[in-house]
């Protein structure tokens, strides 16, 4: 319910401009790293692994780590008729 100040950090490959890993630091909070990958079929790095800690101190928080797999695109389309509503009549 309230602002932490953060601090974090992004590994950019040069070339490409593609976000290859990025980490935030929450101030006397935690911390939470993210590695990226290529999956067939995505035109975008995804997500691979997270880990996560929280709290500052081992005998106050937890550690986890995330990966990712199955990733699956949907799509959808959509049709959109505006209809004008009409003019009100001049007095």
């Amino acid at each position: 319910g309230r602002d932490v100040p953060s601090l974090g950090r992004f590994w950019i490959d040069p070339t490409s401009g593609a976000v290859l890993r990025s980490e935030i630091r929450y101030v006397e909070r935690g911390f939470v790293s993210t590695e990226y990958r290529l999956e067939p079929g995505f035109d975008v790095l995804v997500p691979d692994v997270m880990q996560e800690t929280s709290g500052m101190r081992e005998t106050s928080g937890f550690k986890a780590t995330a990966r990712y797999a199955k990733y699956r695109r949907f799509e959808m389309a959509t049709d959109a008729n505006v209809a004008k509503e009409p003019e009100a009549p001049q007095e």
